[in-house]
């Protein structure tokens, strides 16, 4: 057999038995068993792999919130009353009595509150607000007794001035439902609010008054010049002047309303601070001074127990004018608000 035939017998046996051990695919049996291996894996990652994840919807902000505040109320008190009697008795003649009453606030008060917030959409709602505002008062009494006194010939002036202190408190509650509205965007706004106000108010203001009486009774004066002993009647005509407490103490309620401006800074969703200034009007009410009836001494010392009737007190009052009061105040305070 010659060479050349025996290379081609050599092929044809080793290409069958290459095909068999590489197989159809080409592959080793090696590379087809790490094949298998990786394949599974692959799936298995596939499989196991994490779904991806939806972006969180923001909160919704709450509808319901309250604030607290304090501050100071700037509230003015400075009115007076009078009272003025004239007479002539007997030989007191042109007789006139005054008793100037002035109430003065002094420099104002601290006003403290709260309200509570209910929200229609992120910059307007409504609000329920309550405080309590009270604030001490003076009172001064300035009294001017003038008189002519006729012991004939002659006419005699008199005069005599009188000055009293006293203390008073003048408080208010105000219940307000006001509407409010949120301008700017950002961090820091600007608030306007307004509403009606009921008022639940108290007045207590304590003085004096000086009140003038006069009186003539017959008496008589012994005299002694030893050995003798002279007995003489005698009619005496004399005034005399009372200091009788005076008073107010009354409580009333009055409808009026509020209107406020507030700049505000967001330091979260939830919390605000803010700076306000805000007036709250009620009308003005007038009141009687009320006089103490009682027993008292003369301040000329003429008069000891001197019986100041329950209606004689009356009479008085009724010639002393009223007194008016505007619980009106404006008022400028710091506060935080929580929206719940």
């Amino acid at each position: 057999m010659s060479k050349k035939n025996r290379l081609s017998k050599a092929l044809l046996i080793i290409l069958p038995l290459t095909l068999l051990v590489l197989g159809p695919s080409g592959l080793t049996a090696q590379e087809k068993e790490e094949e298998a291996v990786v394949k599974p894996v692959a799936e298995q990652e596939q499989e196991t792999a994490p779904a991806p994840v939806e972006p969180e919807k923001p909160k919704k902000k709450g509808k319901i919130g309250f604030s607290l505040f304090g501050g100071w109320s700037l509230r003015e008190i400075n009115n007076s009353s009078q009272y003025r009697d004239t007479w002539a008795q007997g030989a007191f003649q042109n007789y006139n009595e005054t008793t100037d009453l002035t109430v003065k606030s002094k420099s104002g008060g601290p006003m403290y509150g709260g309200s509570l917030l209910f929200y229609l959409n992120d910059t307007m709602g409504l609000q329920l607000m309550g405080g309590i505002f009270s604030q001490d008062l003076t009172t001064k009494s300035s009294s001017l007794q003038t008189w002519d006194l006729h012991d004939d010939p002659d006419i005699i002036h008199g005069e005599k001035k009188y000055e009293y202190s006293g203390t008073g408190k003048l408080g208010t509650t105000p219940i307000s439902l006001n509407f409010f509205k949120r301008f700017g965007k950002g961090k820091i706004g600007f608030t306007l609010s307004g509403g009606p106000t009921y008022f639940m108010n108290s007045l207590q203001a304590n003085s004096h008054a000086v009140y003038a009486d006069y009186r003539k009774y017959s008496t008589t004066i012994t005299v002694i010049i030893w050995p003798w002993i002279f007995t003489y009647y005698v009619t005496i005509e004399e005034i005399d002047h009372f200091k009788i407490p005076v008073k107010i103490d009354q409580k009333w309620n009055g409808i009026g309303a509020n209107l406020g401006g507030m700049f505000d800074i967001k330091l979260s969703k939830a919390i605000t601070l803010f700076l306000e200034a805000r007036y709250y009007y009620c009308p003005a009410k007038t009141y009687d001074w009320s006089w103490t009836s009682g027993k008292y001494n003369g301040l000329l010392d003429n008069w000891d127990n001197y019986n100041f009737t329950a209606a004689t007190a009356g009479k008085a009052a009724a010639k002393t004018t009223k007194l008016t009061v505007n619980p009106s105040f404006p008022h400028v305070g710091l506060g935080i608000i929580i929206r719940i």
